[in-house]
């Protein structure tokens, strides 16, 4: 293997480390993002549940802030939770395999 092939395996492995490091740190603010839309589905379901029972439980604008907002309906969804942890299981391994990669080249290079 010429020098020349080595930089360039070695600039390759690089860009790859890179970019799965990227999907990565991607995938994990979406999953971050979902697990805080959780968070805000639970702490109204736990207001909900510390009301006491009174008349403001027929006024409208009780009902608007104490309902979960339509936005949260995907946190609700167990695909979707499923599909996250799933694509954060992949994004690691695929960091993992990148760098398994350039340690095994990197004594030949």
């Amino acid at each position: 293997m010429t020098a020349e092939e080595r930089i360039s395996i070695s600039d390759q492995l690089k860009r790859e480390i890179q970019n799965a490091e990227g999907a990565l740190a991607y995938k994990r603010e979406k999953a971050l993002q979902f697990a805080q839309r959780l968070r805000e589905v639970i702490e109204t379901i736990e207001i909900n549940c510390n009301l006491q029972a009174s008349a403001e439980d027929f006024e409208m604008e009780a009902n608007l802030e104490r309902r979960i907002s339509p936005e949260y309906q995907g946190a609700l969804n167990y695909t979707a939770a499923i599909t996250v942890l799933s694509e954060l299981k992949i994004a690691r391994q695929a960091l993992v395999n990148v760098r398994l990669r350039r340690s095994q080249i990197a004594p030949h290079l």
